[in-house]
């Protein structure tokens, strides 16, 4: 696939030239829309090249996104395996799951493959629904704290990385800086639930987003619990 291993290529290089150039928006700095904001609308595209609305996921079903880390990252895998585990009780409650990467429609399409991902995979290369949505970057520890030679190795260091996850079959690529975040929004467009990850693996529980959904459908107020106002 030519096509594939040129954009997995020049995605690599992004990777080490974002290293060098250090995230753009630290994590301890970030702030972004929350619980009962409106959710931004944002036009992406899907694995298949379709141009798509964020608003059209939550029309008749609560939805909740998952923005994802780069597609060589151990702990995007790790959150699919989980996915597929939290899929039945997500379902259950009412919700649609869909998620965010930063990648073109080729290696989405690939990714979806190869991790057995059956929710849409919506591409965000210039990050405008990530910074729409406050989604963080972190530091090289909240980024890469299990990885010693990453977190204090320079930029030769970084290239040795690069080749040695690739010869695994892991590609770093894109912005490496990038942490995850979670949301749920309502069929009225209003958040229900904002999970920014603090580290790379920093997990929600799942009850969290089940309940986010339940509440959604139920048409309570995410504040006070209940549809009556005071």
């Amino acid at each position: 696939m030519p096509e594939l291993e040129s954009l997995v290529n020049a995605a690599e290089d992004r990777y080490i030239e974002g290293l060098a150039e250090g995230p753009l928006r630290a994590a301890v700095a970030m702030s972004g829309v929350g619980i009962g904001d409106a959710a931004p609308d944002v036009e992406l595209i899907d694995s298949k090249g379709d141009t798509v609305q964020l608003s059209s996921f939550w029309m008749d079903i609560p939805v909740l996104f998952i923005f994802w880390r780069h597609f060589g990252c151990g702990c995007g895998a790790d959150r699919a395996e989980r996915l597929a585990e939290e899929r039945a009780s997500l379902a259950e409650a009412g919700a649609r799951v869909v998620l965010i990467g930063m990648g073109d429609p080729v290696r989405a399409a690939d990714y979806r493959q190869r991790f057995g991902i059956t929710e849409p995979l919506l591409c965000d290369s210039e990050r405008k629904a990530y910074e729409a949505y406050g989604v963080p970057e972190g530091t090289m520890l909240a980024a890469v704290y299990d990885d010693e030679d990453m977190l204090l190795g320079g930029p030769d260091t970084w290239r040795m990385v690069v080749d040695f996850k690739r010869g695994k079959g892991m590609h770093l690529v894109d912005n490496g800086w990038q942490l995850m975040s979670e949301f749920v929004v309502g069929t009225d467009g209003i958040i229900r639930m904002a999970y920014r990850y603090q580290y790379c693996d920093n997990f929600p529980d799942p009850r969290l987003a089940v309940s986010a959904v339940k509440e959604a459908n139920a048409g309570l107020d995410p504040f006070r619990g209940s549809t009556v106002a005071p």
